[in-house]
């Protein structure tokens, strides 16, 4: 039996374990991501650089990690 590939949100959730269990900034979230799975939130074809544009839409909004309990936001 093959294993179902992370959706953007379980990424996400993988590069916000590697930083620890405390309080992190989302910009050290969005480098995260990017360097634990550049193809997924590159910027362009190359991935050279992190896109935050994709870990922002999948922790903000009414189905973001933030809502749904996964991660909590400590400041503004």
């Amino acid at each position: 039996m093959s294993e179902k590939p992370l959706s953007i949100a379980g990424k996400i959730l993988v590069a916000a374990s590697k930083l620890g269990g405390g309080e992190f900034a989302l910009d050290a979230l969005i480098v995260a991501a990017w360097r634990a799975y550049p193809e997924t939130f590159g910027l362009g074809t190359k991935n050279l650089y992190p896109c935050s544009n994709k870990v922002i839409a999948a922790i903000s909004g009414d189905k973001g990690l933030v809502r749904q309990g996964y991660l909590q936001k400590t400041a503004p």
